[in-house]
C-alpha cells in the first residue's frame, strides 16, 4: 500500500506541475490584454430629460449612457455602436484618466455602428482581419464592464448569421456595446453591438466583422450617414416540415421544356405591411410567403431584413411570394430611413414569430401556402404535360 504522505507528496507535485504549465499562458493573456486595453476606450453620452410633474414645476434630469469604443486609426476616430452616442446632447471619450470631449461623423444604419472623433488623438489604433472565419476559434470580448475599462472575457465564435454578423458566447454587458471582439493574436475580429437573449439575460454577443469596417469607416468620412433600405413590413420566421416543393417551368432548350423543383424548408412570412409603405404600394399582403429576392432564394426573416437594409434607395427588387393560390412576382421599389438604433440591438428578426397573435396567424397561413403549393404544382404538371404532347 502506497503511504499517504506520499500520495500527497504526488498531489502536491502534480499540482506545481500544472501551476508551471499554465504560467506562460497567463502571462501571454496578461501582455495581450494589456496591448488591447490601449485600443478600446470608455464612451460617456448624456442627454437631458425634462419630466413634468401634474402638481409642480418640471424636473429636469440627465440620461448617462456608458459604453465602449475601438480606436480605428492614428487619427483619432474611434467605431462605437450607434445606440449608445445618437440623439445625445455630450459625448465623452475616457482614456487614460482624461475625459475628452468628442462629436460623432456619421451613423451606419445598415450595420448600427457609428464613427466619432474627439478633440484630440488618443489610444492606439486596433490592427483589423481582411477576412477571417472564426467557426469554433476562441476570441477574446474587451469593452467597459459595470464601470471598469477594458474588461475582458473569454469565449468562442459560432461563426457567420444570416444577416452577416459574428455571434459568439464572451459574456458581455450594456458597457460593453461598442467594443472589440479579438483573436489571441490581438487582432479585431469584429465591433460589438448587442446580443441575443430575453430580458436582461445576454445569451450570444453580435459583432459586425471587422473586414466590413474599413469601407463603412471611409463612407461615413466622406458622406455621412449611410441610410438603411425600408420596405415597411413586419418579417416572421417560419420552418416547414414537410417542406414544401416547388415546381417551375425553367426553359425550352432545342424545343424541349425544362423544369426544376425547389424545397422550401424555412423562410420568411409576412405578419405586417405598414401603410403608405413602398411594400403596400408594391401590393405586398399580409400572410405572403417570401421565397426569393431578385431570384435568389431567402432562407430565413433575418437574411430577408438583411437584404432589404443593404438595399440602395430607389432600386427595384423583385420578390416571389406564395400567395393562397398562386405563385405570384412583386416589384417593390425600396425607400430609406434612419433605422431604429435606440434600443441595443437583439436578433429579435432572426427569432420565431412572438405573441400569440402572430403564431396563431402563421400556422393559419401554412396550412393554407401547403394547399396553395399542391394546387400550383398540379397546375405546372399540367402545363408542362400540354407542352410536352
Amino acid at each position: 500500500m502506497v503511504p499517504f504522505f506520499f500520495i500527497l507528496i504526488l498531489i502536491s507535485a502534480d499540482s506545481k506541475a500544472a501551476d508551471s504549465s499554465l504560467a506562460p499562458l497567463e502571462s501571454g493573456l496578461f501582455k495581450l490584454i494589456s496591448k488591447l486595453s490601449q485600443s478600446v476606450v470608455t464612451i460617456e453620452a448624456s442627454k437631458s430629460r425634462v419630466e413634468p410633474f401634474p402638481l409642480g414645476p418640471a424636473n429636469p434630469g440627465i440620461v448617462k449612457v456608458i459604453a465602449s469604443g475601438v480606436v480605428f486609426d492614428s487619427l483619432g476616430h474611434i467605431i462605437v455602436a450607434a445606440s449608445s452616442v445618437t440623439g445625445r446632447d455630450k459625448l465623452y471619450v475616457v482614456y487614460g484618466g482624461f475625459k475628452i470631449s468628442a462629436r460623432v461623423i456619421g451613423v451606419d444604419y445598415q450595420t448600427g455602428l457609428a464613427l466619432i472623433k474627439p478633440a484630440r488623438p488618443i489610444g492606439r489604433a486596433v490592427e483589423a482581419l481582411e477576412n477571417y472565419r472564426c467557426v469554433g476559434q476562441l476570441v477574446i470580448a474587451v469593452g467597459n464592464s459595470y464601470g471598469l475599462h477594458a474588461s475582458p472575457s473569454l469565449g468562442f465564435c459560432a461563426g457567420a448569421r444570416d444577416d452577416g454578423s459574428l455571434q459568439f458566447s464572451a459574456a458581455i454587458t450594456s458597457g460593453s456595446i461598442g467594443g472589440g471582439l479579438f483573436d489571441l493574436s490581438g487582432r479585431l475580429i469584429g465591433a460589438i453591438i448587442g446580443g441575443i437573449g430575453s430580458g436582461e439575460r445576454t445569451e450570444a454577443g453580435l459583432a459586425i466583422p471587422a473586414s466590413e469596417i474599413p469601407a463603412i469607416v471611409e463612407h461615413l468620412i466622406k458622406y455621412g450617414d449611410r441610410r438603411a433600405g425600408y420596405l415597411g413590413v413586419t418579417i416572421g420566421e417560419i420552418e416547414i416540415s414537410p417542406p414544401l416543393e416547388i415546381g417551375s417551368v425553367n426553359s425550352m432548350i432545342s424545343g424541349q421544356i425544362f423544369g426544376f423543383s425547389r424545397l422550401i424548408e424555412q423562410s420568411a412570412v409576412i405578419t405586417e405591411v405598414v401603410q403608405f409603405s413602398p411594400a403596400a404600394s408594391a401590393g405586398l399582403r399580409q400572410g405572403d410567403l417570401i421565397i426569393s429576392v431578385n431570384g435568389e432564394q431567402i432562407g430565413s426573416a433575418l437574411e430577408f431584413v438583411y437584404r432589404i437594409k443593404r438595399a440602395r434607395s430607389g432600386s427595384i427588387l423583385r420578390l416571389e411570394l406564395i400567395r393562397q393560390n398562386e405563385l405570384i412576382y412583386a416589384d417593390v421599389e425600396i425607400g430609406s430611413r434612419n433605422a431604429d438604433i435606440s434600443q441595443r440591438f437583439r436578433s429579435s428578426l432572426g427569432s420565431k414569430a412572438k405573441g400569440k397573435n402572430s403564431q396563431k396567424l402563421i400556422y393559419q397561413e401554412l396550412e393554407k401556402l401547403k394547399k396553395s403549393v399542391r394546387r400550383l404544382e398540379q397546375q405546372l404538371h399540367s402545363i408542362n404535360s400540354q407542352d410536352i404532347d
